[in-house]
């Protein structure tokens, strides 16, 4: 029984953690102790009283002013940090959806002019090449200065197919396009 109510009070612990305001997640982890503590004593059959409690609960701080300038700190940081995972996973969720509206555009523009069904191993090989070689990133291609001319791409009407689009061409698709059709002619890479 205590095990496990110490258990759920360091999960607690753990995540008044997430809690984005300064001293707020301190507070919630010193009252989950010293609630803690009382349900102990009672466990054991003992009383502790509130100033008991509150003397046995071990603040990181060494200090009301390294506390505040601590918290601060450690506030800042965990801000940073936040703000920076949040900028990166909107990245990696913008490039994969990139890569696979490049790939199926590709893939449609490898069926409109006849080279599939037939030769996949080939389209395959121009893909992996291709989408290897050349930035697809839009976050990236925005930050390097990179061009993104208009693509080669059949208008269809709706939210998702302009999304498609739009991935598409802030990734470089006009470029992987013009490259792609060159690789399956069997026309040299330009430079």
């Amino acid at each position: 029984m205590i095990q496990r109510q110490i258990g759920w009070t360091a999960l607690g612990i753990g995540l008044a953690q997430l809690i984005p305001l300064p001293f707020v997640d301190d507070m919630v982890s010193a009252r989950l102790l010293r609630r803690l503590y009382a349900q102990m004593a009672r466990h054991h059959g003992v009383e502790l009283t509130g100033e008991q409690r509150k003397r046995l609960t071990v603040s990181k701080g060494g200090g009301v002013l390294q506390g505040c300038l601590w918290a601060g700190l450690r506030w800042g940081v965990r801000k940073l940090i936040a703000t920076m995972t949040v900028v990166l996973l909107v990245k990696d969720v913008l490039d994969e959806a990139t890569r696979g509206a490049h790939q199926a555009l590709l893939v449609d523009q490898a069926m409109r002019s006849g080279t599939l069904p037939g030769k996949e191993a080939e389209v395959r090989e121009a893909l992996e090449s291709l989408l290897e070689a050349e930035e697809i990133s839009p976050m990236m291609r925005l930050l390097k200065g990179r061009e993104n001319p208009a693509t080669d791409v059949e208008l269809e009407p709706g939210l998702l197919a302009a999304l498609g689009r739009g991935l598409h061409r802030l990734g470089g698709g006009a470029i992987l396009q013009r490259r792609f059709r060159r690789r399956m002619a069997g026309l040299p890479e330009e430079e």
